[in-house]
């Protein structure tokens, strides 16, 4: 039976904007399963968060998002962020590429399962703006130059 979907799938993402405030979005990624959402906000002037969102089929519309609060997820201002690049379908691992270090560097943050917090964190030298495939047999990267290169 055809149901009425959602005027607007984005109406919890935007919730989160204090339009008054200069808050604004960054970075959007699209998870290699097409229903995990996330993407940086700045709130007024607060350091930028990822934040995470689902898509609720049910109604056809994201989810109210979440913040990842881990320490190693946490930008230090707005110029030294820790961005999200990637995502796999499996909703376990986010790839991000974090300018807080002295020499910026991509790296990639796992957890035991989707509910859970990201617990491991491991540098991924020269593999910069990761993001994986659908089914996470290739990820593309980009490379010195113009080119995107993939690693099997």
């Amino acid at each position: 039976m055809w149901t009425v979907g959602s005027q607007n799938p984005y109406a919890s993402i935007n919730a989160l904007l204090d339009e008054t405030s200069g808050s604004s979005f960054a970075e959007p990624v699209i998870g290699a399963d097409k229903s995990t959402f996330f993407f940086m906000a700045i709130i007024g002037t607060n350091k930028p968060f990822i934040y995470e969102s689902r898509y609720n089929t049910t109604i056809n519309a994201w989810a109210g998002p979440s913040s990842l609060i881990q320490i190693d997820l946490r930008s230090t201002d707005a110029a030294h962020r820790r961005r999200p690049t990637g995502a796999s379908a499996d909703r376990r691992t986010l790839f991000f590429f974090d300018e807080t270090e002295a020499t910026p560097i991509q790296r990639a943050a796992w957890r035991d399962s989707p509910d859970v917090a990201f617990s491991k964190f491991v540098d991924l030298s020269g593999l910069n703006e990761a993001a994986p495939s659908t089914h996470c047999e290739t990820l593309y990267y980009q490379g010195a130059g113009p080119a995107i290169f993939t690693a099997d």
